[in-house]
């Protein structure tokens, strides 16, 4: 599901490909111009118009501020397309796989927590964004017709159909702004589980190097063990502490935003 989402939104091409020029490139730079960086310039261009009053410029750069983490993100998976590719190829080869009902256990209830953490960020999500979307209809106390975030447009939004079509036109951008920072984020968090979800296998295997069930002798299951964890500490050297440091480098900014 998770996957499927990021290949909708743009940020995953088919098969073991990066971003090449084709249908896939244009649907990715087209969701990406209109409803991330479009958003985020009308937002932006409104700050001169409201130079004079502070409480709307804390409230346009607070959300701007959240809305930019989506802009790194991007541009981190698009750059590291093909090590994220080649970490999930990677992480399907035998060496990686549970071997027995009880490590296949272990993943399960690992991956069914993960698969809560994302159900609640989509509710949650969803939430906001339904809050977003109802707040200026059944907000009366201005007396005239709001939209949901502060921007500026080359046109009279207050009358109608465009008031409509803007109104339309910035829920949309904020439902994909945040299925992007959901999905990413759940991407992050579902390779830490895999990753976590190693050791628990070499601890297993540990535990069970006397156990013999076929002609594999102990001197060869604990030479696999040690390859094991050399191939988890390489994959953790190569790709997972790039992930943390992309988690660490947006959460400043979320902090100050808050």
């Amino acid at each position: 599901m998770n996957i499927w989402t990021l290949r909708v939104l743009g940020l995953w091409p088919k098969g073991d490909e990066s971003y090449e020029p084709g249908f896939y490139a244009l649907h990715a730079a087209i969701l990406l111009i209109v409803f991330l960086l479009g958003h985020l310039f009308f937002q932006a261009a409104n700050i001169y118009f409201i130079l004079d009053n502070l409480e709307a410029i804390t409230g346009t750069i607070y959300v701007l501020l959240m809305e930019i983490l989506v802009v790194f993100k991007v541009f981190y998976v698009a750059k590291n397309m093909d090590m994220l590719k080649q970490l999930l190829k990677t992480l399907e080869s035998d060496l990686f796989q549970p071997k027995s009902a009880e490590q296949k256990a272990l993943i399960e209830s690992s991956v069914y927590f993960w698969r809560i953490i994302y159900q609640l960020l989509l509710i949650m999500c969803c939430g906001c964004n339904l809050f977003w979307a109802l707040f200026p209809l059944l907000d009366k106390t201005t007396g005239e017709r709001r939209l949901p975030f502060l921007a500026w447009y080359p046109y009279n939004t207050t009358t109608s159909p465009l008031y409509e079509i803007t109104y339309v036109y910035q829920i949309v951008s904020a439902g994909f702004i945040t299925t992007v920072h959901v999905n990413v984020d759940a991407l992050v968090a579902a390779i830490s589980v895999f990753n976590a979800s190693q050791f628990d296998i070499l601890s297993d295997n540990l535990r069970n190097l006397h156990v013999l069930t076929d002609s594999t002798g102990i001197n060869d299951k604990l030479i696999n063990c040690i390859e094991h964890h050399q191939q988890t500490l390489r994959y953790n050297s190569n790709f997972y502490l790039h992930l943390i440091k992309l988690q660490f480098a947006v959460m400043p900014t979320s902090a100050t935003s808050s």
